[in-house]
């Protein structure tokens, strides 16, 4: 079955180069088609090796890589404050290193 389709895929890139829009279109839907199959073929293997690394790999799969979280961000610090509109204060906070969003409250 994963075969069949990856051959289906590699043909429709083939005809692809040639090809239109169309093309195109189809061989997007062969690789969608291929990489749902193959996702629920790995939550399979993984739902039936009870997470055992190595009966994972006779499967034929590799095991993910962890990943190691990261340190804590540094805490904000506060700038300064300034009063805005009636009820409304305006705070200022120092950028924070690999901070990757600035939450509002209001």
């Amino acid at each position: 079955m994963v075969q069949t389709e990856v051959d289906e895929l590699n043909a429709a890139i083939a005809a692809q180069q040639d090809g239109g829009p169309f093309a195109t279109a189809i061989k997007r839907n062969k690789r969608a088609l291929l990489i749902a199959d193959l996702s629920k073929l790995a939550h399979y293997v993984q739902d039936n090796c009870g997470g055992d690394p190595a009966s994972i790999l006779n499967a034929g799969f590799t095991v993910g890589a962890i990943t190691r979280a990261s340190p804590p961000l540094d805490k904000p610090v506060i700038v300064g404050i300034d009063f805005g509109n009636s009820r409304e204060l305006i705070v200022r906070v120092n950028r924070v290193p690999r901070g990757r969003m600035v939450e509002h409250c209001g």
